[in-house]
């Protein structure tokens, strides 16, 4: 190989941004030094839902020289600085070559930030959203290389677009093994793409590179773990006070039992409190802590409830069907529910009861 130790590239083996130049510089037949980012610098400032958007993450260090910019400006300069290597990633033909770079400008502005969306969405329907442009830019590509009619995106070689887009193999793989799809390799939606695929994953300076789907599986399902867990801490956490303070509930009646104080007049824990030490605690306290006991028993109607809603398409059949228990719950709270026991008021009265009266109904 070429270029001995003049070229260096700095990055994350996980990252597509940084295959791609590696690849650029196995298919020319170029030697390099791979740096591997480590430590805070690595792992941490580049999670792997930053992966795919990350596209300046490699630093390609010629000479001494450091090369910055996006992954495709530093395949463009590689390319041009080595130009007696073989072979060219980009045509010769300057109409060919605007060509190219067109389609690795709509893979990294268009499927790259709709896989980010796909498997990193922060809602249902934004990831439904991602998914679906996804299909859209894969069908595009598949139209492309239908009338390019060619082994591969560059004619009968690898070129500057098949390199752009089989950086992306790796991931598009992974991500379809954590969801259950076939993005790329199902013939009988891609059948061009699926044989463009084996056909690059075929070459040796392709599998001396290209990641093992089931590391970047196992490097992004924690952070996916973590992502969705997040979404529910609060809730669990909620969960395990209110079985703290059922605890303590139980502990009060057994302490009113033993001192001869008979039973509680309701089975809340804040009534037991007033009932065992009256005024211990205020009113609006009262009201907080037993709508939290409140919401956690009635947790796993509305998981079910939660699932049930999700099954609908219409996003105006969800807010109906999750909208009319909502208000039943709400309106059951300001009228009926009596936090701290049967002889309090209820949210309604005490506001009413908080509220200044006009002069008229005082004199």
């Amino acid at each position: 190989m070429a270029g001995g130790d003049n070229l260096t590239l700095v990055g994350m083996w996980a990252s597509p941004h940084v295959l791609r130049v590696q690849l650029a510089l196995r298919l020319k037949g170029l030697s390099y030094e791979f740096v591997e980012m480590e430590g805070e610098q690595g792992l941490k400032n580049n999670k792997s839902e930053q992966l795919l958007l990350n596209s300046k993450l490699p630093v390609l260090i010629h000479g001494g020289k450091p090369i910055r910019g996006t992954s495709l400006s530093i395949i463009q300069y590689i390319d041009e600085a080595f130009a007696g290597a073989s072979p060219s990633l980009l045509p010769d033909d300057h109409s060919e070559r605007v060509v190219a770079r067109y389609w690795a400008d709509f893979i990294d502005d268009t499927l790259v930030k709709a896989m980010h969306k796909a498997a990193w969405g922060k809602t249902d329907g934004e990831k439904a959203e991602g998914k679906n442009q996804v299909a859209s830019a894969v069908e595009t590509l598949e139209g492309a290389m239908r009338e390019c009619s060619k082994p591969f995106f560059g004619g009968s070689n690898v070129g500057y677009v098949d390199v752009v887009l089989g950086s992306l193999l790796g991931w598009v793989r992974a991500t379809d093994t954590m969801q259950g799809v076939k993005t790329f390799d199902d013939p009988a939606i891609t059948p061009l793409l699926a044989m463009w695929a084996c056909r690059f994953d075929a070459l040796k300076a392709v599998q001396v590179v290209m990641p093992d789907v089931g590391t970047l599986v196992d490097f992004a399902m924690p952070m996916m773990s973590a992502r969705h867990s997040g979404r529910w801490g609060l809730v669990v956490y909620l969960y395990v006070f209110v079985v703290l303070l059922q605890m303590v509930a139980s502990y009060l009646t057994w302490l009113g039992r033993a001192e001869g104080k008979g039973d509680p007049q309701d089975g809340n824990p804040c009534s037991r409190l007033h009932w065992l030490a009256p005024g211990a605690l205020p009113y609006w306290g009262c009201y907080a802590l037993e709508g939290m006991d409140f919401v956690t028993g009635s947790m796993p109607t509305l998981f079910l409830l939660y699932v049930f809603v999700k099954g609908f398409k219409s996003s105006m059949v969800r807010v109906l069907v999750t909208g009319v228990p909502v208000l039943v719950i709400t309106w059951y709270f300001l009228t009926l529910y009596k936090p701290c026991g049967p002889d309090t008021l209820n949210i309604t009265s005490t506001l009413m009861s908080a509220l200044p009266r006009p002069s008229i109904f005082t004199e």
